[in-house]
């Protein structure tokens, strides 16, 4: 059995592609109002985006100087 190590460093920089991918995925999304749950997901989206981008600005805050 094999394991990966990945440092800290590394996984904050996935975490942080990830979570940027998923904004611009939130961002593309065409609502479909003729959807019966429409509303909730748009406002789901919108909270998730919300947290990913606070979420994004820590990352950004406590990555080490460049």
């Amino acid at each position: 059995m094999t394991t990966s190590k990945t440092t800290p460093v590394a996984a904050a920089k996935q975490m942080l592609a990830d979570l940027e991918r998923l904004v611009e995925a939130i961002d593309r999304r065409v609502p479909h109002l003729e959807r019966l749950n429409e509303a909730k997901i748009a406002r789901e989206a919108a909270d998730l985006r919300r947290r990913a981008v606070k979420l994004i600005r820590e990352l950004k805050a406590a990555a080490p100087p460049r």
